[in-house]
């Protein structure tokens, strides 16, 4: 499929071309660039469109009525169309990036040294509409067709200039399945621990859509191979399991934590940073102290965190032999999250026998019905009608019942009740005998 048909069958095409018709037609140059152009030559769907002109901001301010200036300062206005807003940037290039992030100044240029300064090849297209073409000053088509990942440039000043583009280059390289170009790897590597720099909340966003990839194994592997992973997450790197299985191998520590069957499985699934860091902990035979520092080194939405506390704890609920079946089974309930990852947890708890778990998640299965268990049939009118009194202790009596409903399958309200009557009964006389 060419450009110009994938570019049209989306739905904000005729906004585009009326944007970059009217500056054309304003005797300045506009064109397609960045993501939507390599998405385009790849057969990829694409949400947005990215506009670059000569026309200045203020041209582009003056040419459309509704505009809003959120990046005026580095020559991006947003252009309103109706409901919806497309941002137009002004050719540049950039000055010197003290902070390891931004630029401290720009300087509006041509279009060939807008394509210089950005990231990688693939990323530094354009599309001329007017001439039907794709327009390419860095090799980005011979990337795209060799499935290779490069830096524009010099590697070593794309990745010195803005520190995030350590992590981008893992994920556009997961994310398009392409082999990364061995001087860009080699910059990558060198100047891995600068990631350090880049603030928890965009190292977050940026981790949080590399795990969001279908191959979750290998997102882990490429962080690993690069040791992007060391300045990610340094406390986890600390651990002493880690230590030990890094020292072995990588693929022994990969092996461990994600199974080929695991990451099968999960190759369609959404899953939290959070869950995945709690399922990596139990891995690394990390205690629950020891995962709360590495949640802190992120800055992970508190409803993440929470998920990944209580898939922690889930875990351990379920491995602990001392806790009964019916709690287990509601703690699988209630993190669906469980229900992907124990039938493996004897991918590294070597004390589970693999039938242990799997013979768990069939129990739940068959007594479940779209991952909800059956509700509790016995409730607190019931317990009142057999003259057990109301306080703490009726909560954990319907508490036992219902576990004992679950091991049991039972369906039928009465043998619970013929049970929680001879309990009580037990109980009576036991404490008969006590006071006498």
């Amino acid at each position: 499929m060419s450009c110009r048909k994938a570019f049209s069958l989306h739905p904000h095409w005729a906004d585009v071309v009326q944007i970059i018709e009217s500056l054309e037609n304003h005797g300045y140059q506009a064109v397609l660039a960045g993501g939507c152009v390599r998405d385009a030559l790849l057969g990829l769907s694409f949400h947005d469109f990215d506009i670059a002109t000569s026309a200045l901001p203020s041209a582009v301010e003056k040419i459309f009525p509704r505009t809003v200036a959120v990046g005026k300062n580095f020559g991006v206005i947003k252009v309103v169309m109706g409901t919806r807003s497309l941002d137009v940037a002004t050719f540049r290039r950039d000055g010197f990036y003290a902070d390891g992030r931004h630029p401290n100044t720009i300087q509006f240029s041509s279009l060939q040294e807008d394509a210089l300064r950005r990231d990688f090849t693939v990323n530094a297209l354009f599309y001329s509409l007017k001439e039907d073409k794709v327009i390419d000053f860095v090799g980005g088509e011979h990337d795209i067709k060799n499935k290779i990942l490069r830096a524009v440039g010099d590697p070593f000043l794309r990745f010195k200039e803005d520190h995030l583009r350590l992590l981008r280059a893992l994920r556009f390289a997961l994310k398009l399945n392409f082999s990364v170009d061995q001087e860009t790897w080699q910059a990558l590597r060198v100047l891995g621990s600068t990631i350090s720099t880049v603030s928890k909340e965009r190292l977050t966003e940026e981790l949080e859509k590399i795990f969001s990839i279908p191959n979750k194994k290998k997102s882990l592997s490429l962080l690993l191979e690069s040791s992007l992973i060391d300045s990610c997450f340094k406390k986890m790197t600390e651990n002493n399991f880690y230590r030990k299985y890094i020292s072995l191998s990588q693929s022994v520590l990969l092996d461990r934590i994600f199974s080929e069957k695991l990451n099968s499985s999960l190759e369609k699934k959404d899953i939290p940073l959070s869950v995945l860091l709690a399922w990596w902990a139990h891995g690394l035979n990390a205690s629950l102290k020891e995962f709360e520092v590495w949640l802190f080194e992120l800055k992970l939405s508190k409803k993440n965190k929470d998920l990944g506390r209580i898939f922690y704890k889930g875990i351990e609920a379920l491995i602990d032999p001392h806790t009964r079946l019916g709690k287990k089974l509601t703690f699988i309930e209630s993190n669906p999250y469980l229900q992907d990852f124990w039938p493996f947890i004897s991918d590294f708890k070597s004390e589970f026998n693999k039938d242990i778990p799997l013979s768990i998640m069939e129990y739940f299965n068959k007594i479940s019905s779209g991952g909800k268990l059956p509700r509790a049939l016995v409730d607190g009118h019931d317990l009142l009608k057999l003259k057990i009194k109301q306080g703490p202790g009726m909560a954990q009596t319907l508490e036992d019942c219902y576990y004992f409903q679950l091991e049991n399958n039972e369906l039928d309200k009465e043998p619970l009740l013929n049970k929680l009557k001879q309990d009580f009964l037990k109980k009576s006389k036991s404490q008969s005998k006590t006071r006498l």
